[in-house]
C-alpha cells in the first residue's frame, strides 16, 4: 500500500455552496492549473441530512461544472488534465494492507494518506471530450432517496400489459412508492429471473442456489442420496425445475413487500438466475452486462447489457416526476458533464473486512479509498461495463448538448426513436420486460 502524497490544505482547496461566486471558481481552477499536477479538492458539493446521508447541492455543483465548461470552451487544451477531488466531512473507513490483500487490491495500490481527514466521494476529470463526474454517493446513486410515486402501468396501456407482460407479476406495473434501487433490483431482475431461471444440474448453480436461499432465511433441503426430494418448507417436488421456481416465487412475494433499499438489493440477489444471465459462457455474452464499451462511445454491433437500459429506464422515471432532476440534467448536459459511478463498497466476511469494487454499473475501487488509478484484481486487468454510465447517456440523449456522450441517433435508437421521456419510457418498459430467447 502506498500513501498518497495528496493532501487537501487551504492552498488547493475550496467550499462551493448555493452562493458560490462564479469567478471565485474561476479564479480558483485557474491557480490550480498553474500547478504542476493540475490537482485540486473541491468541499461543499456533498452535504448531509438530518439522517447523516450525503446528498448533492445541486446549485454548487452547477456553479463548479458552469465555471469548469467556461474554461474549457474559451481554452480546452490549457484545462484537460484538470483532476477535482469532491470531500465531504463524513468519517473516512480505515484502509490497510489487510483490506487490500483481501479485495485482492495489489500492494501497490495509491491509497489516501492517513494524515487527510477528509472523505473524497468523488472526482472530475475534464478532457479534451468533455469533462467526467464520477461518485458514489450523488443524485444519481440508486440507492438515494429519490421516490418515485407513479406505477409502470401508468406509462403503459392496459393492452400492453395483458398482451406482452401477463406472464409477469401482476404488481411490476402496480407498485408504486419506490426508488431506482427497486427498478433495478425489484422490477428489471423480476422479469428475467422468471425468464432465466437457474439450471441447478450445475454443480455451481445448486450451490448458488443453497447460498441464496440461506441469504434470505428459507428452510430448504435437496434431493440427494439421504433425502429422495427437494423439499421447501412444507413443499417437496422431484423436479429441479420446479424447485427454482418455487424459490423465485417466494423472493418475490417477499421482495415487493419490502420497502427498504437494503431489502430490494437482498431480495434482489437472492433470485436464481441462469448462469448465462450474468457470465459469459463461450462466445455469448451474458444477458445483463453485454460487451464492454467506453464511455460516449456505445458500439451498435456490439451486444449492450440489458442493466444498461434498466439504468436508463430508472433515469427517465425520475425525469418524468420530477422536473428538477430533469432540469439538472439538462443543464449537466449542457456542460458537457458524463456521469459515472465510482464505488468501492466495504463489506465485510468470515476474513475480515473488505472493499467491493462495483465495475458492472460502474468502473473503479472507489474514490473513498484512493486517488484515480488504473488497477488490477487478482493479478487480472479490470473490465468496466459503466451500466451507470451508459444508462446516463442514453436517457439524457433527449436533451441538448451532451456531444461527448456519444452518438446521437445510436442513443436515441435505444429510446425506440423517442422524442420525450413518457414516450422512451414506455419503449424501454416493452424492451426490458419483454421475453427474449435464450439458446440452449
Amino acid at each position: 500500500m502506498i500513501s498518497s502524497t495528496l493532501l487537501a490544505i487551504s492552498s488547493n482547496t475550496i467550499t462551493i455552496g448555493e452562493t458560490i461566486n462564479h469567478e471565485a471558481i474561476k479564479t480558483f481552477v485557474l491557480d490550480i492549473l498553474a500547478t504542476a499536477d493540475k490537482v485540486g479538492f473541491v468541499a461543499g458539493g456533498h452535504l448531509q441530512n438530518e439522517k447523516g446521508d450525503l446528498y448533492t447541492c445541486r446549485p454548487a455543483m452547477l456553479a463548479l461544472f458552469g465555471a469548469v465548461h467556461d474554461l474549457r470552451v474559451a481554452n480546452p487544451a490549457k484545462v484537460a488534465g484538470l483532476k477535482l477531488y469532491l470531500v465531504s466531512n463524513k468519517t473516512r473507513k480505515v484502509v490497510d494492507e489487510g483490506v487490500l490483500e483481501r479485495s485482492g487490491f495489489p500492494s501497490t495500490l495509491v491509497t489516501w494518506d492517513s494524515s487527510m481527514t477528509e472523505r473524497v466521494e468523488g472526482s472530475v476529470t475534464v478532457s479534451s471530450d468533455g469533462i467526467l463526474w464520477a461518485d458514489m454517493n450523488f443524485d444519481f446513486s440508486n440507492f438515494q432517496g429519490h421516490t418515485i410515486h407513479r406505477s409502470i402501468s401508468y406509462y403503459l396501456s392496459a393492452h400492453t400489459i395483458a398482451t406482452r407482460f401477463a406472464h409477469l407479476p401482476s404488481q411490476m406495473f402496480s407498485r408504486t412508492e419506490f426508488n431506482r434501487e427497486f427498478v433495478i433490483q425489484c422490477l428489471a431482475k423480476s422479469a428475467k429471473c422468471l425468464e432465466f431461471p437457474a439450471d441447478i444440474s450445475d454443480p455451481a448453480a445448486r450451490a448458488q442456489l443453497v447460498k441464496n436461499c440461506a441469504s434470505v432465511g428459507y428452510e430448504l433441503v435437496l434431493k440427494d442420496s439421504a433425502n429422495d426430494k427437494h423439499r421447501l418448507y412444507d413443499r417437496e417436488t422431484d423436479s429441479d425445475e420446479t424447485l427454482v421456481r418455487w424459490t423465485n416465487e417466494l423472493t418475490l412475494q417477499s421482495m415487493f413487500e419490502s420497502t427498504d433499499s437494503k431489502e430490494f438489493k437482498k431480495y434482489g440477489n437472492a433470485l436464481n438466475f441462469h448462469k448465462k444471465y450474468f457470465e459469459d459462457v463461450g462466445d455469448e455474452l451474458s444477458i445483463a452486462h453485454g460487451a464492454p464499451h467506453p464511455l460516449g462511445g456505445i458500439d451498435p454491433a456490439k451486444q449492450l447489457g440489458l442493466n444498461a437500459k434498466v439504468q436508463a429506464f430508472s433515469y427517465l422515471l425520475s425525469m418524468a416526476e420530477d422536473p428538477a432532476f430533469a432540469d439538472f440534467c439538462k443543464s449537466l448536459a449542457s456542460f458537457e458533464v458524463q456521469i459515472c459511478e465510482n464505488a468501492g463498497h466495504f463489506r465485510k466476511n468470515d476474513a475480515g473486512a473488505f472493499i467491493y469494487d462495483d465495475t458492472k454499473f460502474g468502473g473503479a475501487f472507489g474514490c473513498q479509498v484512493g486517488p484515480d488509478q488504473e488497477y488490477t484484481k487478482h493479478g487480472k486487468p479490470v473490465v468496466p461495463y459503466h451500466a451507470m454510465g451508459h444508462g446516463y447517456s442514453i436517457a439524457c440523449s433527449l436533451f441538448p448538448g451532451g456531444e461527448s456522450f456519444g452518438d446521437r441517433a445510436v442513443l436515441n435508437g435505444i429510446l425506440g426513436g423517442a422524442s420525450t421521456v413518457e414516450e422512451a419510457i414506455a419503449n424501454l418498459a416493452v424492451d426490458i420486460f419483454s421475453p427474449s430467447v435464450m439458446e440452449g
